[in-house]
C-alpha cells in the first residue's frame, strides 16, 4: 500500500508539518493488469478531532515529463472516507494520490509514494 507521509511530502518537495493529521492509503501498491479500480481511503488520524475534512483527491500518472491529474474528486468527510477510482482507460505507469486539504486549521496538501499500475 502507498501511504501518506512526512517522508513522501518531502521527497515530492512538499513542505509539509511535523506531523500527518489526515491519514490516507491505497489498498495496493502494484495493480496487475486485471485491476479495475484504485481503493484510496483517507481518514482522520486524531480520533478527538471534530473538524469536517474538505479534500480534493487527484490521481496523478507519470506521463514522463509531469505528473498529470487522470481523476480528480472533491468532498468531505467526518471520519473517514474510500474513494474508487477506475482504472478503464487509464495508462500504465507509475501513479500517486494527491490530497488538497482544508480541515479547519489551513490549507494543506499530502502525497503517498509513486505505485505502479500495469495494464
Amino acid at each position: 500500500m502507498a501511504y501518506f507521509s512526512e517522508k513522501a511530502n518531502h521527497d515530492w518537495g512538499l513542505s509539509s508539518d511535523k506531523y500527518i493529521a489526515i491519514g490516507g492509503r491505497t489498498d495496493a501498491n502494484h495493480y496487475t493488469e486485471g485491476a479495475t479500480t484504485i481503493d484510496f481511503t483517507m481518514n482522520k488520524v486524531y480520533e478527538g478531532y471534530n473538524k469536517t475534512v474538505y479534500y480534493t483527491l487527484s490521481t496523478e500518472w507519470d506521463n514522463g515529463s509531469i505528473w498529470e491529474s487522470v481523476d480528480l474528486r472533491s468532498g468531505y468527510f467526518n471520519s473517514n472516507v474510500t474513494k474508487v477510482i477506475p482504472l478503464a482507460g487509464k495508462p500504465a505507469g507509475n501513479y500517486r494520490m494527491h490530497a488538497y486539504i482544508d480541515y479547519g486549521e489551513g490549507h494543506y496538501e499530502n502525497i503517498t509514494p509513486q505505485f505502479r499500475v500495469d495494464r
